[in-house]
């Protein structure tokens, strides 16, 4: 599990930055920059043709190759990021929901704009084992800070809680903060 409590991420570099193997990078930063940085600490990946994304892993990862965090680039500057924060198998997701609520109740406190969405619920195959997918998703400021709950479909198998977050410059501004 990580170690560093969330809210520490969103105080330490603000609500419009990220931590990334252990690397802080804020929008609009440029794309030379943020490379350079990321690349001390992590082994970079272009995705496909795509122009300006990029998978993170740390240099010493032995996992999937899609398993990986993601940074975007529009017009040589930073816009979104992602990085999944932890995984949880049945009992100890109530951990992962436990720091989303002090997230939440942090970005409240401190007068920041709290908005939550779910998405509509799926089933997909993933390696050849039916899944359900529900995922919910908490923005605060320039932050998404989403669960996603996977369960397997008429099969025995465990079921996973995964905690991300992603920041993102939004193509309209944010509102102001309605009091």
């Amino acid at each position: 599990m990580l170690m560093v409590p969330m809210i520490a991420l969103a105080q330490n570099g603000g609500w419009d930055s990220i931590r990334i193997n252990g690397t802080y990078l804020r929008l609009g930063m440029k794309q030379s920059e943020a490379l350079a940085r990321l690349a001390e600490t992590s082994t970079l990946k272009k995705y496909g043709d795509t122009i300006g994304h990029w998978c993170v892993q740390p240099k010493d990862f032995a996992g999937l190759p899609w398993d990986c965090a993601s940074v975007g680039f529009l017009d040589d500057k930073l816009y979104t990021a992602t990085v999944e924060l932890d995984t949880a198998t049945d009992t100890t997701a109530a951990n992962l929901l436990n720091r989303l609520y002090m997230v939440v109740l942090e970005a409240e406190k401190s007068g920041v704009r709290v908005e939550i969405h779910t998405q509509p619920e799926a089933e997909y195959d993933m390696l050849k084992m039916p899944q359900r997918g529900r995922t919910l998703s908490v923005f605060i400021g320039r932050k998404e800070y989403s669960i996603r709950i996977q369960q397997p479909v008429g099969v025995p198998g465990p079921s996973f809680t995964t905690l991300s977050e992603s920041i993102y410059q939004p193509q309209t501004p944010v509102p102001p903060v309605q009091k």
